[in-house]
């Protein structure tokens, strides 16, 4: 059985939605992001008379030995896709012919986060995640939880505002945020402006992006996306400006993403992951009433890989 490997440009966007329930993370609009970051969408898949029957897309970052594959990266799920009759010895042989592709072009790393399925591999290791997610009411309305309605009003009654993040004016305030709060939390700045250019392009007009930014007369002082996918939300990044701490715009764009989310049909509003379980950060997502939950990625590691992440955890 033949594979076909394509990018982004190159893939019917119809047949790939159907197949990916029109997965927005998958999608190559979304996908198309990750080249601000120098990475490579890269779609692995299996045809049938010329239309997609099972795939699976990721971003290929590095280059030669040090190539690295992620379905999806940073906090986002992705996974194998297949057609209802696209049985299980198929999707097995789909899988292990696309473990052989990962052997055979020495990537040294390769995850798979939170599939819709589980994955049967001997080659890819289960590693178990947990994220806070609250259930959200279908009444329309939800019930601030005790004290987060202080906060949310006290923001507001102290001047700050909620407004959509639509203008490029914006980017070099959001990347001051942003490194700010790499810097705070002692980690690399992720992004880059052409990145967050990249996405403020494709979020204008865009139902499953919902940018905010908080602010205080004519200052940026917090930024907020929200994906939406599955029918779920996922509150994916946020950056503030320590000095403005006193107004809690985390809150104040919080409030509003969840309720934009009920407004809209969401049933569960996600708050990510907490990587090192911060207790102040779990306490955070806590008081909104958030429950963990667990899912599984699946990781893949090289002999160079294994030896290049001991490294680095040391």
């Amino acid at each position: 059985m033949a594979y076909k490997i394509i990018s982004e440009e190159d893939i019917s966007q119809k047949e790939w939605g159907e197949l990916s329930g029109n997965s927005f993370f998958a999608s190559p609009q979304f996908v198309s992001l990750w080249r601000g970051k120098k990475g490579k969408p890269l779609y692995y898949l299996d045809e049938e008379n010329g239309k997609i029957i099972a795939g699976i897309v990721g971003i290929v970052s590095g280059k030669g030995y040090l190539k690295r594959f992620d379905s999806m990266p940073d906090g986002l799920f992705g996974g194998p896709y297949f057609a209802p009759d696209y049985d299980k010895e198929k999707q097995q042989k789909f899988f292990t012919s696309f473990e052989k592709y990962i052997k055979e072009n020495n990537y040294i790393r390769a995850n798979i986060n939170k599939p819709l399925k589980s994955i049967s591999s001997n080659m890819f290791q289960v590693q178990t995640a947990l994220e806070h997610v609250l259930e959200l009411s279908d009444q329309g309305s939800q019930p601030l939880p005790r004290g987060i309605g202080t906060d949310v009003r006290g923001s507001m009654k102290r001047g700050s505002r909620v407004e959509l993040f639509d203008s490029e004016g914006d980017i070099d305030r959001l990347y001051y945020l942003a490194q700010s709060s790499a810097k705070r939390q002692g980690r690399k700045m992720n992004y880059s402006k052409e990145f967050f250019d990249r996405l403020l392009k494709i979020s204008v007009g865009n139902n499953n992006i919902l940018w905010l930014k908080a602010m205080l007369e004519d200052q940026m002082i917090a930024s907020q996306v929200t994906f939406f996918d599955r029918g779920e939300a996922l509150n994916w990044f946020y950056y503030y400006d320590k000095k403005y701490s006193y107004y809690k715009p985390g809150y104040l764009l919080a409030d509003y993403a969840i309720d934009y989310s009920i407004q809209n049909g969401i049933k569960y509003f996600s708050m990510g992951s907490t990587p090192g379980q911060i207790e102040s950060v779990v306490k955070y997502k806590e008081r909104w009433g958030c429950e963990e939950r667990s899912y599984n990625n699946y990781a893949y590691f090289s002999f160079l890989g294994k030896m290049i992440c001991g490294w680095r955890r040391r």
